[in-house]
């Protein structure tokens, strides 16, 4: 197991020392738990290059993924003249 040695302001390691007694916690529990989401938090924000839902890995062209968004939408036209047909009028 690696050791770690920081240096920190006395205030710091005092407030420190208090907060872990009163949630009766090691300061090694605490470091490692915020290095642990700190890291965490790093991953996922590398995952993320569009801001919207991470990377997108395809190996196909953007017109053969446009061409497949669009094919996978026409399903719903049948289903309109079903509804239309089954009450009379389109939902």
């Amino acid at each position: 197991m690696g050791k770690l040695i920081v240096e920190i302001p006395d205030n710091l390691h005092e407030n420190l020392k208090r907060n872990a007694a009163l949630n009766k916690k090691t300061i090694k529990e605490i470091i490692i738990n915020l290095i642990t989401n700190y890291l965490a938090q790093n991953r996922k924000s590398e995952l993320k290059e569009t801001g919207f839902c991470g990377k997108w890995k395809d190996q196909r062209s953007p017109e053969e993924i446009i061409s497949d968004i669009k094919s996978h939408r026409r399903w719903l036209g049948s289903k309109r003249e079903e509804i239309k047909d089954f009450s009379g009028r389109e939902n």
